[in-house]
C-alpha cells in the first residue's frame, strides 16, 4: 500500500468496507513480551484494539504521506491480478479481529488506531 500510495494510486480496495485486522510493529513486538512475560495461554490475537476497515486504513497512509486516495481497486481486477483466493483471503475478507486476551491482561497499545499505527510505520 504504501508503494501504491507513493505512486498516487492509493485509493479504495475492492469496496473498502471490510475490516482489516492491523497493529504496530512496536505493539506487536511489546504484546509478544507481555504475553511471555505473563505467561498467558492459549490462542492470542495480535490486533490493533480499535477496528478499522480497509479505507481507514488506506486514507490514514494517504493522508501521512500527503498523497490523494481516489484510484479503486475493483474486486474484478484484483481478482485477474492476484487471484480469486488471494483477493479474498488478503485484501477483501472481513477479518474483524479484537485483542481480547492482550487486553483483559492488561496491555497497554502505544498505537490504539490505525492512523497511529500507519504514522509510527512512516518515521
Amino acid at each position: 500500500m504504501i508503494r501504491l500510495a507513493d505512486l498516487e494510486l492509493g485509493g479504495p480496495i475492492g469496496g473498502g468496507r471490510r475490516t482489516w485486522p492491523w497493529i504496530s510493529v512496536d505493539d506487536e513486538v511489546r504484546g509478544i513480551m507481555h504475553a511471555l512475560d505473563r505467561e498467558l495461554e492459549g490462542p492470542l490475537n495480535l490486533a490493533g484494539p480499535v477496528p478499522a476497515s480497509a479505507n481507514e486504513i488506506g486514507r490514514a497512509l494517504a493522508h501521512a504521506m500527503h498523497r490523494p486516495f481516489l484510484a479503486p481497486a475493483p474486486r474484478f481486477a484484483l481478482n485477474l491480478a492476484l487471484g480469486r483466493d488471494a483477493t479474498e483471503s488478503l485484501l477483501t475478507a472481513d477479518a474483524p479481529v479484537r485483542p481480547a486476551v492482550l487486553e483483559r491482561s492488561g496491555f497497554s497499545f502505544a498505537h490504539p488506531t490505525a492512523a497511529s499505527a500507519v504514522r509510527a510505520a512512516l518515521t
